[in-house]
């Protein structure tokens, strides 16, 4: 598949210039022609602002990637700021492609807490200057063992909040003792026929279907979750295929306590949102 090149020079956060090359298809071990910064081929970015709505003293990471309509991607900008008002870099709108969209991503974590964040995702073709509200931080939510066979199973309910009533994420982890293995569930509002008073969601017995027990998570492992209300009222979105067009939704989201938020900042949010195919 055709790929897109793109090169970018820095300094503290600030991108400085860009190079991209479309539709290249190097074959393995071959040598790209220089990457010439101060060469005609460089170009300076889109530089605007990100002003963040609802927040409470909480650090704020902000970044954008490009996913082109081709299924490359790559991750543009991203920092940690302290205030409302935060920098945007990225393409400038002659150098977009028909189909191409930005990732725009703002996560908020609230001072102190290693478990709980708030943000808003959007998918938008042209950068321009945003303008983004974040929604609550969502409740604690309940989360107990069903069953502790292998495959273990669990529900997890959770109070349901206005800004947060398209579709719940669930994400089970367990760590290098049983291979790194995840389980991951979505339910919609539209599913149940609208939102509900209370998210009451439990992992699927799916024994009487022939699932092989081997390839889920395995029992009495010590077994961490992450859960995720979002304004999203469909899963195309949230599962990383937004070529539809633009769109935004905002989440919250809660985690266990031997599934920090800070072991990797927001990637562990970004992974949850998106697990392919930006490289983030």
């Amino acid at each position: 598949m055709a790929a897109v090149l793109l090169g970018f020079t820095d300094t503290t956060d600030n991108v400085q210039r860009f190079i991209m090359r479309r539709g290249i298809n190097p074959p393995n071990g071959s040598v790209l022609a220089p990457l010439d910064f101060s060469g005609a081929e460089s170009f300076a970015p889109f530089v605007g602002t990100t002003s963040v709505l609802g927040l409470n003293g909480e650090m704020v990471d902000v970044s954008d990637g490009l996913i082109t309509a081709t299924g490359s991607s790559v991750e543009l900008f991203d920092a940690w700021y302290r205030g409302s008002t935060f920098g945007l870099f990225g393409l400038p709108a002659d150098r977009l492609a028909p189909g191409d969209l930005y990732q725009l991503f703002v996560s908020a974590q609230p001072a102190g807490s290693i478990h709980s964040a708030r943000g808003v995702m959007s998918y938008i073709h042209t950068l321009t200057n945003q303008t983004v509200s974040l929604g609550p931080i969502p409740p604690v939510p309940s989360v107990r063992t069903l069953s502790t066979t292998s495959p273990p199973r669990f529900e997890v309910t959770v109070g349901r909040q206005d800004a947060y009533r398209g579709t719940l994420l669930l994400v089970f982890t367990q760590g290098a003792a049983a291979g790194d293995r995840e389980l991951r569930l979505y339910m919609t509002a539209d599913y149940l026929g609208g939102a509900p008073s209370s998210w009451d969601v439990s992992t699927p017995d799916l024994s009487a279907a022939g699932y092989d027990a081997n390839l889920g998570l395995f029992a009495n492992v010590a077994t961490g979750w992450s859960v995720m209300p979002t304004s999203a009222t469909s899963l195309v979105a949230i599962l990383g295929e937004p070529y539809g067009g633009p769109t935004s939704f905002s989440f919250g989201v809660q985690t266990s306590g031997n599934t920090p938020l800070t072991a990797n900042r927001s990637r562990v949010v970004k992974r949850m949102l998106r697990p392919w195919p930006l490289k983030f």
